[in-house]
């Protein structure tokens, strides 16, 4: 197992979750909460080079997305960085971050791109955590939503982190 999954699994005492072999290296997936459109899942590649977290849709939007191979998601490259530990402790905590708040995820279809945005609340306030976006006219098979924005939530699976 990575180092940087035990990391986590340290922290997660508390928070029901699987771990995962992939092709890539290992995923850690999180349930469901009740009333939720999607759970999360963070993953990590065998090297620890490129972690990621990210949200993938409930069972609920899937049947009406079902071949969906894009939603929201954060990644962490650890190239570049000046130290690997920072970036492991920075995906660990937005993990954390996730399973600890209630959050809400904005989809936006625009004129050229499809937009996802993440937002967590914090002390009664939504805060911007992250956000990513996907060429409209490309091969990612995005939500199919019928209006301009749409919202997803998830309640938080655990209070939050300290």
């Amino acid at each position: 197992m990575n180092s940087a999954v035990e990391l986590l699994q340290n922290r997660l005492i508390t928070i029901p979750h699987s771990v995962q072999p992939v092709t890539y290296g290992v995923q850690v997936v999180f349930p469901e909460s009740e009333g939720s459109d999607y759970h999360f899942e963070a993953s990590v590649d065998k090297h620890e080079e490129f972690l990621e977290v990210s949200a993938v849709l409930g069972e609920r939007w899937k049947g009406l997305s079902p071949n969906c191979n894009y939603f929201w998601y954060r990644s962490f490259e650890v190239v570049g960085a000046p130290a690997k530990d920072t970036v492991i402790r920075d995906w660990i905590n937005t993990a954390l971050i996730l399973l600890g708040h209630d959050t809400k995820i904005k989809q936006t279809k625009g004129l050229w791109c499809w937009t996802f945005t993440c937002y967590y609340l914090d002390s009664g306030r939504w805060s911007r955590l992250s956000g990513n976006s996907a060429l409209r006219h490309s091969n990612f098979k995005v939500p199919i939503i019928q209006q301009r924005i749409q919202w997803y939530q998830a309640k938080a699976l655990a209070a939050p982190a300290q």
